[in-house]
């Protein structure tokens, strides 16, 4: 569990540069918001969707990322599994616009790290800084970010990669760069 001293250095940490981007003008907000490029691609969409409609994912509620200090309290076993970064503004028309912004796997590497673990890490200053993407993602969205998740119950390292995959391509999550396939990859290349 995360102490309130730790939590409200990290809300400090992730809140000023939140603020910086919140107060820019237009223009200079396009400057940080529109460097990441979107596609929207339907027929991909529903190729992966074909992948991925053999999972039985149970998604949790959202949980708002600047609310939460502990993962503990929400998740009690030690399974692996899958989350997501969404933004999602105050205001929504239709349930709309809300983008999921990266895709993540806790037991990577087949390691069985559980769930909870991994994303306790999100709300610890010294590992967020040494992933640049998602620091600067929890900064620039950080009132209106919310993850979900789900567990894993299979054995397979390499199908839960897949998983994490066909999800990134299904969602075009542009903070999940690595988990792209190859020539998914090599056109976002071309975007930068």
């Amino acid at each position: 569990m995360i102490k309130q001293k730790t939590f409200d250095l990290l809300d400090a940490h992730l809140r000023i540069k939140n603020d910086f981007y919140n107060k820019l003008d237009f223009d200079k907000r396009q400057v940080f918001y529109t460097h990441k490029t979107y596609r929207v691609d339907p027929w991909w969409a529903n190729e992966k969707y074909e992948e991925l409609k053999k999972e039985s994912f149970n998604w949790s509620k959202p949980i708002k990322y600047s609310d939460l200090k502990d993962f503990n309290k929400h998740i009690s076993s030690n399974d692996i599994g899958i989350y997501l970064f969404i933004v999602s503004p105050k205001t929504l028309i239709f349930n709309l616009p809300q983008t999921v912004l990266y895709v993540g796997i806790s037991g990577d590497k087949g390691k069985k790290r559980p769930l909870k673990d991994r994303l306790n890490d999100y709300y610890q200053i010294s590992k967020l800084e040494k992933r640049e993407n998602i620091h600067k993602l929890i900064q620039m969205y950080y009132d209106d970010l919310y993850i979900v998740y789900t567990f894993y119950k299979g054995n397979d390292y390499k199908e839960l990669l897949k998983i994490e995959t066909a999800l990134t391509e299904f969602f075009s999550a542009p903070y999940s760069d690595a988990a792209y396939e190859p020539p998914t990859k090599k056109s976002r290349s071309l975007w930068k």
